[in-house]
């Protein structure tokens, strides 16, 4: 059985729960899109699965596989979307105690000013009813910041966002703040 075929089974549901390993993989595709159902009762809404700093070229890919589940479900009003971490590499440990450069390089969060982002689809594919939209594990990599300009260019009336950042430093959490207060601003 296919993957549309499955989501079927949970076309009346209020609360749906999907995890893939990597977020969208395969919901982008054109041909997927004409077995994927209506979700017409669909409020709550979580995704969950890995988007890599290093996977830019997937950003596009994961904004349509967004955009199409949220054409999909016209009546959804919270959008949860957990990323999950890249796998760490084990530190050197000297007997109980690590390194102290172990500690300040352990975080998952990147920067970087110079990312290029994509236009955004138009405003058709959003959903009116949006209103919470939460970022968990939020590591600022490319591809995840291009999904969350999107989502926050395009929500009209939104009234929450919540963004848990992982792992990592101060200032680089202040520095996507201000970005997506700007997002949310346009």
């Amino acid at each position: 059985t296919s993957l549309g075929e499955f989501l079927h089974h949970f076309e009346t549901a209020e609360h749906l729960h999907l995890t893939s390993s990597r977020l969208g993989s395969g919901i982008d595709n054109d041909a997927f899109a004409t077995r994927f159902p209506a979700f017409l009762k669909l409020c709550h809404l979580e995704l969950t699965g890995s988007l890599p700093h290093d996977d830019d070229t997937h950003g596009n890919a994961v904004v349509s596989a967004v955009a199409r589940i949220l054409g999909h479900a016209p009546n959804l009003e919270v959008l949860t979307l957990f990323f999950k971490a890249p796998l760490r590499d084990k530190p050197e440990r000297y007997g109980r105690l690590y390194k102290e450069e172990e500690f300040l390089n352990a975080h998952h969060l990147k920067y970087d000013r110079d990312t290029i982002f994509l236009e955004t689809p138009p405003d058709q594919l959003l959903v009116p009813c949006l209103r919470e939209i939460n970022l968990v594990n939020y590591q600022g990599g490319g591809a995840q910041r291009k999904l969350a300009k999107f989502l926050l260019g395009n929500v009209g009336r939104l009234e929450a966002l919540y963004c848990g950042f992982a792992e990592g430093p101060l200032w680089i959490q202040n520095k996507f703040m201000d970005e997506m207060r700007g997002w949310a601003m346009c």
